[in-house]
């Protein structure tokens, strides 16, 4: 929906183009899957994201194991002589290879849809991996980070099974002329695969909550995700360098003992990073901890009551916000990163909004 402070009246009738109640107005056609009917399991848009002008959304889709880019734009006079897209379908596959426009009927020239960008990441993209559980888009939509949500294990996932690599688990691409292109080196990640008798083994015991998050250029991502410690999990930050075409960790790895982080979140320029982590089986609560980048910071403090908590590069910024619940549902920060809206949940959710500033200075002694 758009916000139209003109709008006085709701209408309800959903084939029509001001479908929406007061103030407010559909923007296009709705957006669905390719398998329209799914199971309350199957979490198609579980993960979302949105250009900063909010004419680009991207969206996951677990079921089919893709990430669709749609663009809301005119549907111009070379769309049509070009003959790129199909309509009355969500359908992209070996059989239909057009892209989509979302209308039910023949798209008018000059007129505004959905218009899907580029075709769908999939696992073939991602290493053979799965896609649809954390997805990000840069502020202009043009750069997109997703994550390989699976496991690889050899015999008996509960015996550990043996290492040989690890796994991909982040990936970036770049939109332009119709095609998204991967942006630099896949991500690797502290989980591992193997082989038994020639038979790559997929596992979710160690998939954990994979979660990616970009800055605003799109030239830094922080991604949360599972080591091989069934206790712990790790959050790194990356830099993209466009002279080697390479991600690069920036700093050390945020990691909370006995706890697993579940969200991560970037503010704008990507100095600050705000990790939701969830409780375990050795810590029963909740927990968000914002962290600000500071080069000059050369080693690491493992004491989260020190206000220099964090590894090299990282500080803690403020303090540990420990929830009396041990499941965290989501976490954001504003684009300055001064302010944290986080959601956890128990019994029921919790939403809180938290604001930071910097503690005021000591006076001087008087003379």
């Amino acid at each position: 929906y758009r916000y139209d402070a003109s709008k006085t009246v709701e209408v309800t009738d959903p084939n029509s183009s001001d479908f929406g109640p007061i103030g407010w107005t559909r923007l296009g056609n709705d957006l669905e899957s390719e398998n329209v009917v799914q199971s309350s399991g199957d979490a198609f848009g579980s993960v979302i994201s949105m250009s900063s002008n909010g004419n680009i959304i991207g969206f996951g889709d677990e079921k089919e194991r893709n990430i669709r880019i749609y663009q809301y734009r005119q549907y111009t006079q070379t769309d049509s002589d070009n003959d790129l897209y199909h309509y009355g379908s969500f359908i992209q596959d070996e059989t239909q290879t057009k892209m989509i426009v979302v209308t039910n009927t023949a798209p008018i020239v000059d007129e505004y849809y959905w218009l899907q960008l580029g075709d769908d990441i999939n696992g073939d993209d991602i290493s053979g991996g799965r896609p649809g559980v954390g997805l990000s888009l840069s502020s202009d939509g043009t750069i997109l980070a997703v994550t390989n949500n699976l496991g690889f294990f050899i015999g008996d996932q509960d015996e550990g099974g043996v290492s040989l690599r690890n796994i991909p688990i982040g990936f970036v691409f770049q939109y332009s002329n119709n095609n998204w292109s991967q942006l630099g080196n896949a991500i690797d990640g502290d989980v591992t695969y193997s082989y038994e008798d020639g038979v790559l083994e997929y596992g979710t015991s160690r998939t954990g909550d994979r979660k990616i998050c970009l800055s605003s250029d799109g030239h830094r991502c922080a991604i949360s995700h599972p080591d091989n410690d069934p206790e712990n999990g790790v959050v790194k930050v990356y830099d993209y360098d466009s002279n080697t075409d390479t991600w690069t960790q920036l700093g050390g790895s945020l990691i909370s003992q006995s706890y697993e982080p579940t969200k991560v979140f970037l503010s704008a320029d990507g100095t600050t990073v705000a990790v939701g982590y969830g409780g375990t089986q050795v810590n029963s609560n909740s927990k968000t901890i914002v962290y600000r980048y500071d080069s000059s910071k050369t080693s690491a403090v493992t004491d989260e009551n020190d206000s220099d908590f964090g590894p090299i590069g990282w500080r803690i910024l403020g303090n540990v916000l420990i929830n009396n619940d041990n499941e965290m549902r989501n976490v954001s920060l504003s684009a300055d990163g001064n302010i944290i809206f986080d959601v956890h949940e128990n019994d029921g959710r919790v939403s809180e909004v938290l604001s930071f500033s910097e503690p005021e200075p000591e006076p001087e002694p008087e003379p």
